[in-house]
Formats: structure tokens, sequence, C-alpha cells
């Protein structure tokens, strides 16, 4: 079965229920909605994988207690189309559809693996849970043979990697190791200066810096000039390459950067 994601769901409701923007029930006030309808939303709402519901712990328990109340208001055994009612749980300013559509809201559509693919050595857990969603993102590319999208995926991690290390070693002290760094400011390096900075840096080992040039050369086919002029182009081939070059640069982070305890 094919999954739905959170903002799938809203766009449904807002199609189906275009009023409830506008409601504001007071207290206690009964609502009614469309049987067939507030079982279409729920349907949908089924098929979102568990770990979308990404939610505070209060919140997330008023979702699922709306979601509920929405569920069994819609009940009906007999085969009956009338009309749906419900009231606003307590603590609630709005009728559980209005509730739950909020709440969806504060949702994203895509969500890091269960675990964070060895990536705890960061502190920053915003930016360890996208490099989480490309890194999956980039192997999910590779099972569908994907294979361009899984190269310039897997060079564009590569060069948050590295970009993140040498920040933490600090621009300063990168510049005074690396004679060859370029004169603009170090978010501006591109993906060859930052390898040859982390090596000189000795952020990563010698072979990990050539399985990373081999991602650089391998994201490079993109361009269509240099695609013409070696008849080349990304492959199976070039996706293992460019995947087996964030494995060696996440492994050198590792070792460098402990994880805090």
């Amino acid at each position: 079965m094919s999954h739905a994601v959170p903002s799938q769901v809203r766009k449904l409701i807002a199609r189906l229920f275009p009023e409830l923007a506008k409601e504001r029930p007071t207290p206690g006030e009964t609502g009614s909605y469309s049987r067939p309808r507030v079982s279409a939303v729920l349907d949908l709402l089924d098929r979102v994988p568990d770990e979308l519901i990404r939610l505070r712990p209060d919140d997330f328990s008023m979702f699922w207690a709306n979601v509920s109340a929405l569920r069994s208001a819609s009940i009906d055994r007999s085969g009956s189309t009338e009309a749906v009612r419900v009231t606003p749980l307590p603590e609630c300013k709005q009728r559980p559809l209005g509730e739950i559509d909020e709440h969806l809201a504060k949702c994203p559509d895509e969500a890091p693996p269960s675990q964070s693919v060895g990536l705890e050595f960061m502190k920053d857990q915003e930016l360890r849970e996208a490099l989480s969603i490309d890194i999956r993102s980039a192997n999910s590319c590779l099972s569908n043979h994907e294979y361009k999208a899984c190269t310039v995926v897997a060079g564009s991690i590569i060069e948050t990697l590295l970009l993140w290390a040498l920040h933490v070693e600090g621009e300063t002290s990168v510049r005074t190791k690396f004679g060859k760094a370029p004169p603009n400011a170090l978010n501006d390096w591109t993906l060859g200066p930052l390898i040859q900075a982390a090596e000189q840096c000795n952020v990563i080992a010698p072979d990990t810096t050539s399985q990373a040039r081999l991602a650089q050369n391998y994201r490079n086919l993109i361009h269509p000039g240099r695609q013409l002029r070696l008849r080349d182009r990304c492959d199976r081939g070039t996706a293992l390459g460019a995947l087996a070059g964030v494995e060696r640069v996440v492994a050198d982070l590792q070792k460098r950067y402990p994880a805090p305890v």
C-alpha cells in the first residue's frame, strides 16, 4: 500500500471542507460534516506512516485524541450517510477535524531514519536530521536505479559534511594549514577545495580523500558539456562510488569528533 504524507491529508481536508478555515466554534458547540468526506480523510490519514507524525508529547496526545473522536463519531454500522456530528474536545479550540488539520501543519513530509546513520557527532540536530534524510534518499535512489540522482545527492552530502567539519576546525586554522585556500569565504568553497582542505587539516584520511575526489568527478558528469566531451554518464558504478565516499567521510568524522556522551 502506497503511503501518504501530512501535506496531502491537509490538501484533501481543504478541498473537501473549504468552510473549515472559517470555523470558530464556541465551547461545546456541535458541528456536522459529510460522513463520506470524513471517511475519505480518515482513510488517507491511515496511510500516513507513524514516523511522520512528529509532534511534541502534548500535541501528539491531543492529535490522536481528536482522530479517535472523529473516527468514533463517523462510525455508523447501519450504513447511513447522515452527517457526522462532532463537538470540540475539552481544552480544544476547534472541532476534531480542525484540530487534526492544525497538528498536521506541524508535521514534516519526510522523516530521518530511526538512527542518524552515524552522525551523532553533530550537535546540530536539524542539520543531522537533514543529512540523515539525504543519505536515506541517496540509498533509495540507488535501489530505484536512479543513478544520476544518487550520484548528485551523495556528492552534495560529502560537501556538507566537509564544510561542517572545517567550520569546527575554524576558518582561520584551516587557512593557516591550507596554503591554497580560495580567497572567498569558507561557505562559498566548492567541493574540490573542501576536499583538499580537509586532507591538509587531517580531517579525512588519504584513502578517503581519493574516494571523495572520485565522487567529485562523478558529480561533474551532470554537466552537459563534460558528458558530451567524455562520452560518459552516471551509472550504477558512479552511484556506488559516490555513496562509498559518503561512508568513508562519515567514518573519518566519527573518529575525529567523538559523539557527546
